[in-house]
């Protein structure tokens, strides 16, 4: 929800953005990325203020990552994740939330250093989503986490992390940073959307379990998150509606939540 128009002019993140985006001849470069190479504007415009930032910037920065916002601009897939942990690691981007999609790039990425998700290439053949170590093994980490207590982020980060062989290009993982770190990275799904679910070893009671654990810290960040910045990276439907509910829940238990940039 967005904040009112005096709130949103106290935050330092939005006074820069409409300072810079009418400065001459931004908006028209922004907006080419934008339509030539699938840039998103408000990942720009976010990078240009992070850039101004100490790492000691003292203000909460809440980050929305979704992968699936268009073919060559999507967040992880696109190649951005190892922005998004240089910014992790300067203090700047203190938490992550993402669909199921973002885990599966996340994790290939991490594993062998590209994506198998070729929806053109493979669907008419009926082998698209059908790579076996993607779905065998993020099966087993959310399994093996949910008998640790663990929601799916903590569960898939502590996978990556901890088998340093298995994973060589893990230092660009989102899910193994926010680990290494001591971040939230939640993961929302929806059963059925990610190619995982095709497995004959993906578990929807670990799957289900792990998602609302990751509802829930996510509640939390965001009950605390006054005077921060929501940026939803993509997601038209999934991710804002839980957005949403985690700031009703939150003013339901009795936080403001009043000075929210989005």
């Amino acid at each position: 929800t967005p904040a009112a128009p005096g709130r949103r002019k106290a935050n330092p993140f939005w006074r820069w953005s409409l300072r810079v985006y009418r400065a001459p001849g931004v908006q028209e470069a922004c907006l080419a990325l934008q339509d030539r190479c699938g840039a998103d504007v408000n990942l720009l415009l976010f990078c240009g203020w992070a850039k101004t930032r100490t790492a000691a910037a003292t203000s909460v920065v809440f980050i929305l990552v979704n992968s699936i916002s268009g073919l060559i601009g999507h967040v992880v897939k696109g190649g951005l994740g190892p922005l998004l942990v240089d910014l992790m690691e300067r203090g700047i981007v203190t938490a992550l939330a993402m669909n199921g999609a973002v885990i599966i790039h996340d994790f290939e990425l991490a594993f062998m250093g590209h994506t198998s998700e070729e929806v053109d290439a493979e669907i008419d053949s009926g082998r698209f989503g059908m790579a076996e170590e993607t779905g065998r093994m993020l099966n087993e980490a959310i399994t093996l986490g949910m008998k640790e207590g663990q929601g799916l982020g903590e569960s898939l980060g502590s996978y990556i992390h901890r088998r340093k062989q298995l994973f060589p290009h893990r230092a660009t993982s989102l899910l193994a940073t926010g680990f290494r770190l001591g971040l939230p990275v939640t993961v929302h799904v929806a059963v059925g959307t990610d190619i995982i679910h095709m497995h004959p070893s993906a578990d929807g009671a670990a799957i289900g379990a792990g998602s609302l654990l990751d509802f829930r810290r996510l509640a939390a960040v965001v009950s605390e998150m006054e005077g921060g910045v929501y940026l939803n990276l993509g997601s038209a439907v999934i991710l804002p509606e839980v957005f949403l509910k985690a700031v009703s829940l939150g003013r339901n238990l009795g936080h403001p939540l009043t000075n929210i940039t989005t």
